[in-house]
């Protein structure tokens, strides 16, 4: 492929994808959905491969949160990534945008930003019994993110949990503060 044509095509991914390979970058913005979570793979993929010997990827992100599934899908996905991931913050990171920071070898956020935690929320449907099997499975949740949250900061699970009840607001200088992030854009 000519340089032309390389060039056409980073710019079509950039676009069409939201993956800039030339600097290794994927832009995670909007709703954390299967969509998101398909540019993802596809960043990493994509970078993998025309950077064979430099694979550190940089993540830009700026989400107000959504699916659970989708995130925890990413937050594995970024976590086990045999090279280093860089996530920075610009605008918010909230709720499971929240979590899918934490997955980050370092995490960075612009001082303006907002970072929210809280319990998410599920709507659920059918037979009482159906109801009830949702709820517990969505107290499980809750603790495997109030896991995920205690093992970057220097707070335990419990503390989180009492946290999360309701929506938590966080500085960037507050999210920093917890843990959350590890500083700030330079």
């Amino acid at each position: 492929m000519s340089k032309k044509e390389q060039a056409l095509d980073d710019t079509r991914l950039l676009l069409d994808h939201n993956i800039h390979i030339p600097t290794q970058t994927i832009f995670l913005t909007g709703e954390v959905d299967d969509e998101m979570y398909e540019t993802l793979l596809l960043g990493f993929i994509l970078i993998e491969e025309r950077h064979k010997d430099k694979t550190n990827i940089l993540i830009e992100l700026n989400s107000h949160g959504g699916s659970w599934y989708a995130g925890i899908a990413m937050y594995d996905r970024i976590k086990v990534y045999k090279y280093p991931v860089t996530i920075h913050v610009s605008g918010m990171a909230l709720s499971m945008a929240s979590v899918i920071l934490q997955a980050a070898d370092t995490k960075l956020i612009t001082p303006g930003s907002t970072i929210m935690v809280h319990d998410g929320s599920d709507m659920t449907g059918g037979s009482p019994d159906n109801m009830l099997a949702w709820a517990k499975h969505g107290k499980e949740i809750c603790k495997a993110m109030y896991g995920i949250y205690a093992e970057s900061s220097d707070k335990t699970a419990v503390w989180w949990e009492k946290h999360c009840k309701t929506d938590f607001i966080l500085s960037a200088e507050k999210a920093i503060a917890l843990g959350l992030a590890d500083g700030y854009i330079s």
